[in-house]
């Protein structure tokens, strides 16, 4: 462990910042690739036991945005002001059990217009925190929904994708994808909608084109999975371009689409 001052370019505020250093990060095995120089936590902030960014900056506010993946331009990290207008937003909701995790009040999922037929109760994490609900994570690619639930997800996409046949596609993890046309034509794949609290324009978070399909050389391959875990996570595929305000004073994270395109 070391400390260093970093001082911001805007306000000229200088704060002491702790750091450190690893190799194996989970369970004796490396889990991060060589290509990756160091790891910024942004847990949300703690008053006390906790690294994190926000936690040293003691910023309850926090805005990022991660620009679509070959768009070429660098992401955005604030702290204690956002730029974006807050269009869409999720609550926070605090779980005593994992007080980083950034939990959100996702209710009900469509595909183009037909629900998803899942109970509520894979969005609420269970009494005591350790099972089910939503997290936010910048550090996921994917999203990742538990098995059973991705199965019935899985399902309804490819109906409403209609008679395009799926295909193997180019990695083992992605179990719904699609030849590109032949002849060059457009292929067309529903939109997916997430609403937070309640089903209203205000609180949907409107997901295509690529925040759904990942296009690899000659595939279109669904860009969200199961996992062999109870709780789901919403990563940075379905994040990208997306101006994200989390605000841990009113318990809020604000989306605003295409805010870095």
């Amino acid at each position: 462990m070391a400390d260093d001052v970093i001082t911001f370019v805007l306000d000229h505020q200088s704060v002491l910042v702790t750091f450190g250093c690893g190799k194996d990060q989970s369970s004796g095995r490396s889990s991060f690739s060589n290509r990756y120089s160091g790891l910024v936590g942004l847990g949300r902030r703690l008053e006390v036991g906790s690294y994190s960014l926000p936690s040293q900056f003691g910023a309850d506010l926090m805005s990022i945005c991660l620009p679509r993946f070959y768009s070429g331009k660098g992401s955005s990290l604030s702290f204690h002001i956002t730029p974006w207008r807050r269009t869409t937003s999720a609550k926070l909701l605090i779980n005593q059990k994992f007080p980083l995790f950034y939990f959100v009040n996702l209710y009900k999922i469509f595909i183009g217009d037909k629900l998803l037929p899942v109970h509520p109760s894979w969005w609420k994490f269970t009494k005591g925190g350790r099972k089910r609900g939503v997290t936010v994570d910048t550090g996921t690619t994917i999203t990742n929904f538990p098995l059973d639930l991705y199965i019935v997800f899985r399902y309804l996409f490819r109906r409403e994708v209609g008679d395009i046949p799926v295909v193997k596609g180019p990695h083992k993890s992605l179990d719904t994808c699609y030849k590109d046309d032949p002849k060059g034509r457009p292929l067309y794949f529903p939109d997916v909608k997430l609403y937070f609290g309640e089903v209203n324009q205000k609180n949907m978070l409107l997901l295509s084109k690529e925040r759904v399909m990942i296009h690899f050389t000659g595939y279109y391959c669904l860009a969200f999975k199961g996992w062999n875990r109870s709780h789901s996570v919403l990563g940075s595929t379905q994040l990208q371009g997306i101006g994200l305000t989390f605000d841990t004073f009113e318990n809020t994270l604000s989306f605003d689409l295409d805010a870095c395109a």
